[in-house]
């Protein structure tokens, strides 16, 4: 976001908060606010653009009312599903937080185009995988539980696969780091070997 789109230096000091979103939520690409719709599409206060909660009385405003439409969730709305969007959603938020403390005008959806944008990058260009393999530690946090687990499925029988749209080196990287001893301990040379099947680069 920096080097690439000009945001404030600032950016590149931001820390992930694991404690601010939760799935499920919602970006309004028009209005830079991040919100929870219940299943008729009504508003759950508070909502928030930046870090700061919206008032009920700036909502109504905003929206004419507590609850929006299904068209205008279809075409200025993206929900944040899975745990790999819970960053994503503390990331739109801080960027606009910092462009308010800062007084600079800026347009939601472009900033969350650029931040897309810029997410999209580091996958791209496997930039993602490359910082995450130089210090698995900082990022992965290992389970002594996990070859037990699998260990116990493939025993009983039944088969195991691995699916990802990474590539080899990536994954090859993390699963040593998280099984190396486990897998000596069972005398197995390699950890593909608790997996019937491995598929990288799926394209899923």
């Amino acid at each position: 976001l920096v080097e690439k789109f000009g945001y404030p230096i600032e950016v590149e000091s931001l820390k992930y908060d694991p404690n601010f979103a939760i799935r499920g939520l919602h970006i309004d690409k028009e209005t830079g606010m991040l919100l929870k719709l219940d299943q008729y599409n009504k508003i759950q206060l508070p909502l928030f653009k930046g870090r700061s909660p919206v008032t009920t009385a700036e909502t109504v405003r905003t929206y004419g009312g507590l609850r929006v439409s299904r068209s205008y969730v279809r075409e200025n709305m993206h929900m944040m599903k899975d745990l790999f969007a819970l960053p994503e959603a503390c990331l739109y938020a801080d960027v606009m937080e910092l462009l308010i403390s800062k007084n600079q005008p800026f347009e939601p959806s472009y900033v969350i185009q650029d931040i897309n944008s810029a997410i999209g990058f580091t996958h791209m260009t496997e930039l993602l995988h490359r910082t995450i393999v130089v210090d698995p530690a900082r990022y992965l946090d290992p389970n002594p539980n996990l070859v037990k687990y699998l260990t116990r499925i493939r025993e009983s029988g039944r088969s195991t696969f691995l699916l990802t749209n990474s590539p080899y080196y990536f994954v090859d990287a993390g699963m040593k780091y998280l099984m190396g001893d486990l897998i000596e301990n069972l005398g197995l040379p390699c950890w593909t070997h608790l997996f019937d099947i491995v598929i990288v680069e799926a394209d899923k």
